[in-house]
């Protein structure tokens, strides 16, 4: 475990971030599936400790497309455990979280256009800042699926504690 903690932290290759990062989730739910009688309670000790390490590495993740990998592994660890096992504030923690992430991306996203605005007026726009323009908004697109389904998971497993975060969310975002 100890490997798979220092990949997802592994600031050199996003590939390898983003492989230990989904091996992680993939162990809780392999100790989920193993039929052991302590699985259960196991795999929640590990969820425990695996979604604090890959909340960090998204914290300091600078690859959209890593950030995607890290969110599915949160969202494959949540969604492996069939029962509510994270605290009503460690719920509201995530729901934090992930509001804050959908709010750098919108304005990385204005930030662009506000960008593109000015380098318009000044120039004619190449193919290259078109190009990348569309890659940035594709990869956030990802990152916003991939926070519409790990919502989708975390109101599934903790619906009782999911109210404070929605109510949290629409005051924050709406």
């Amino acid at each position: 475990m100890p490997l798979l903690i220092q990949g997802v932290q592994f600031r050199v290759n996003e590939n390898i971030r983003s492989y230990a990062s989904e091996a992680i989730g993939h162990l809780v739910e392999s100790e989920v599936n193993s039929g052991k009688p302590e699985a259960l309670q196991n795999a929640i000790l590990l969820s425990k400790n695996f979604l604090g390490v890959i909340w960090a590495a998204i914290d300091c993740e600078f690859e959209t497309n890593a950030k995607v990998t890290h969110l599915d592994t949160v969202k494959t660890i949540i969604s492996a455990i069939p029962m509510p096992f994270l605290t009503q504030e460690e719920v509201d923690e995530m729901g934090r979280r992930v509001v804050n992430l959908i709010k750098a991306t919108l304005a990385n996203r204005a930030k662009l256009q506000q960008e593109k605005t000015t380098t318009e007026d000044e120039t004619d726009s190449e193919g290259d800042d078109e190009f990348y323009e569309e890659m940035v908004k594709s990869e956030e697109d990802s990152l916003h699926t991939e926070v519409s389904e790990l919502l989708g998971a975390i109101f599934k497993t903790h619906k009782e504690q999911s109210l404070p975060f929605v109510q949290y969310f629409f005051t924050d975002m709406m």
